[in-house]
């Protein structure tokens, strides 16, 4: 399915926490980008069978089931395999940042966000010039 080149980009986010998602959401409408939700791993999983998205937020906790576990799935599939994945933590350790690159998360933020430097990495995951953040 061709999208239109015109059409809002659109993120899932894939977040237990609710809070969280609820800035994310607020985040990525001030650059004018739709989000979708999902509080656990399956319900982003089917998320992603059903529509078309430019990027994917993924939290490594997710209660029963890590992030990690969730990229493999999503890496596992053909059609999603150049989808850009972002990963999100609460506990960014040294070095951290280079694992999950490794393991094929496209970036990286860590929680409690830095709002200014979050917008720029999805500007540039999703292939946009970045807005200056208000």
């Amino acid at each position: 399915m061709t999208r239109d080149p015109h059409a809002p980009r659109r993120v899932l986010v894939i977040e237990d926490n609710l809070l969280n998602l609820q800035l994310f959401v607020a985040l990525l409408r001030l650059d004018g980008i739709e989000a979708t939700t999902a509080p656990t791993a399956r319900q982003g999983l089917a998320c992603l069978d059903e529509g078309d998205y430019d990027l994917v937020l993924l939290d490594l906790h997710l209660g029963n089931e890590s992030g990690e576990a969730v990229l493999r799935q999503i890496r596992q599939r053909r059609e999603l395999a150049g989808l850009p994945v972002m990963a999100l933590t609460g506990s960014p350790t040294r070095g951290k940042r280079d694992r999950l690159l490794a393991q094929g998360f496209d970036d990286f933020a860590s929680k409690p966000i830095d709002v200014a430097s979050f917008r720029t990495r999805v500007a540039n995951l999703l292939g946009a010039e970045a807005r200056a953040p208000s």
